[in-house]
């Protein structure tokens, strides 16, 4: 998808349409990441005796980025 969208984004620079699906991928792909992070968490696959905040601080950096 990330190819796809870049070399889509490279040819049409003009076109909003272009941005718009760009963006769109980019929001798609941090949504997965969120949500397999959160899952991760969820079922245990996480260490637990990891220092304090860790998991807050990568959620937060998902959301900003």
């Amino acid at each position: 998808m990330m190819p796809f969208s870049t070399g889509l984004m490279a040819e049409f620079i003009r076109y909003r349409s272009a941005l718009a699906v760009y963006c769109a991928n980019i929001l798609l792909f941090g949504l997965l990441l969120f949500a397999s992070w959160r899952y991760s968490r969820w079922a245990g696959l996480v260490r637990e005796d990891g220092p304090e905040g860790v998991a807050r601080s990568i959620e937060c950096r998902i959301v900003i980025a």
